[in-house]
Formats: C-alpha cells, sequence, structure tokens
C-alpha cells in the first residue's frame, strides 16, 4: 500500500470511528427496542473480542446500515462496551 492509501484509508477509518457514541447497556437495548425499522443482528467472530452489530437494511448496504454495535467480552467480570449511531 502506497503512503498516500495509507493516510487515505487512516483518515477514513477515523472518522467512522468519529459516528459512534458510547453508550450504557440499558440506552443500547431502549435503542433496539425503539427501532422504528426491523434490524438484522451479525455476529463477526473474526475480531477479538466478536462484534454484535445490529443493521437497518434499508439504509444501504454496510457499513452504512450499522445503527447498532457492541463488542462481547470473554472474561468474567468485564463489561461488553456499546454503541450508537
Amino acid at each position: 500500500m502506497v503512503g498516500s492509501e495509507w493516510k487515505r484509508l487512516k483518515h477514513c477509518n477515523q472518522l467512522q470511528l468519529m459516528k459512534w457514541k458510547e453508550v450504557t447497556r440499558d440506552e443500547f437495548y431502549a435503542y433496539i427496542e425503539a427501532y422504528p425499522r426491523p434490524l438484522d443482528v451479525d455476529i463477526c467472530g473474526i475480531t477479538d473480542p466478536p462484534t454484535v452489530s445490529y443493521d437497518d437494511v434499508t439504509l444501504g448496504n454496510w457499513p452504512e446500515s450499522l445503527v447498532a454495535k457492541y463488542f462481547r467480552e470473554y472474561e468474567p467480570g468485564e463489561t461488553n462496551t456499546y454503541y450508537l449511531r
């Protein structure tokens, strides 16, 4: 990968992360329950920890369709980290 391509990719990833807001577990599930359209649930096991995402396919293709996600922790006592767009 050429340096300019790497900088562009890094910038896009930073912009993507800026769109997410960390929330509590209760806020997360209240949002999911009140969401006005059906959501598809996807578990990505190739990340560590695994990512559980909620997609609204009416918003477009992935990643534009992502509206909520959390990272599942393995260890007892660790808490999941929840995000909303």
